[in-house]
Order: C-alpha cells, then structure tokens, then sequence
C-alpha cells in the first residue's frame, strides 16, 4: 500500500475524494474515515490523510462539490437564452442525479453544533454565502431569468432554496423529468 515512486498526487487526491464522496452518498458523513477511504482506494489510511493535510480538507472539498456546480449552472444555458429560476437549479441536478444525495448529506449538516457538525456547518454556511454572492453578482441575472422581477439577491436566494429542494425531489427519482421537477419547484 506504500506510494508508487512515480504515483501523480493529484489523480491520488481525484481518487480520495471520489472514494469519498461515494461513501457521503451511499452512507452519511459518519461513515467518512481515513480508513475507509483507504479501502476504497487501496491506499493507506496514512496517505488518505497526508493527501489533503487531514480529513477536514476532504469534508471541505465535498462541501465545496455540493455548491460548484451552482456556480457554473449559467454555462449549461446558451448564450442569450432565458430560463426560470427552477430550470437553473435544478440543471447540476438533473445533468448529474448521483449530485443530489451529496447536496441532501451536505444540507443535513447545516445548522451543526457540536464537534464535526459544528465544523460542517460553518463550511455549509460559508458556501452558501460564497454562492449566493456569485449569483447575485452574475452578470447575465434578472434579465434572463424568465421569473424574476426580483432582486439580484431575491433571485440568488431562490436559486439557493430551489436548488436543496430539487436535490430532495431527485434523489428520490433520479428519474425524474425536467418538467415534473420543474412544476414541484
């Protein structure tokens, strides 16, 4: 289980957190251990760790997974095209329905604490800070987005709000269509 000499740290990092994002996915955060991960990847516990400096580094890598694809939402729309505040939230989630058990273990943390909740709390709540200033700030904001004779900020926090609901909505059918998610949200 000892590092290759020729081992590329980075697919080693890609690989540690797939691992764990599985693991979040299929098992909650109290499942997420340095040995488990290590398992998965055939790595040591030692190397699980030492690759992001400690496991709160892989907790904050997985919380920033569950908010990026917010951020890069407005690309899955072509230029110029209108859509509602449903159809952005819900674009991540339906482009990738695997993303929306991550987002339900991320947003469970949220309100934490004690110890490790605590601690993902504080990341939940700093991503969402994060993102929600990215989308009040998006260039293309109101204008083309269909439903919205809102704010810049009013749009941003129902992006948000829609978003952790549509992630509810398609981890329980990830089979779900863009119409019917569209009309609950």
């Amino acid at each position: 289980m000892a590092r290759p000499k020729n081992a590329d740290p980075e697919a080693t990092r890609a690989r540690i957190l797939a691992a764990a994002e599985q693991i979040v996915k299929d098992e909650g955060w109290s499942a997420l251990a340095a040995r488990k991960i290590a398992a998965a990847t055939n790595l040591s516990a030692t190397t699980v760790s030492a690759a992001f400096r400690g496991m709160a580094k892989i907790e904050h890598e997985l919380v920033k997974r569950a908010f990026s694809p917010l951020i890069d939402a407005p690309a899955l729309f072509a230029k110029g095209q209108s859509f509602s505040i449903a159809e952005l939230a819900s674009a991540p989630l339906l482009a990738d329905p695997t993303l929306a058990r991550l987002v339900i273990q991320v947003s469970a943390q949220a309100g934490g604490r004690i110890g490790a909740a605590a601690r993902l709390s504080r990341l939940f709540e700093k991503c969402w800070t994060i993102t929600h200033d990215h989308l009040s700030r998006w260039e293309a904001g109101p204008p083309l987005v269909r439903d919205a004779a809102l704010s810049r900020d009013d749009v941003a926090d129902r992006i948000l709000d829609r978003y952790f609901a549509a992630a509810l909505l398609v981890a329980r059918d990830p089979q779900i269509g863009a119409a019917s998610l569209h009309a609950r949200l």
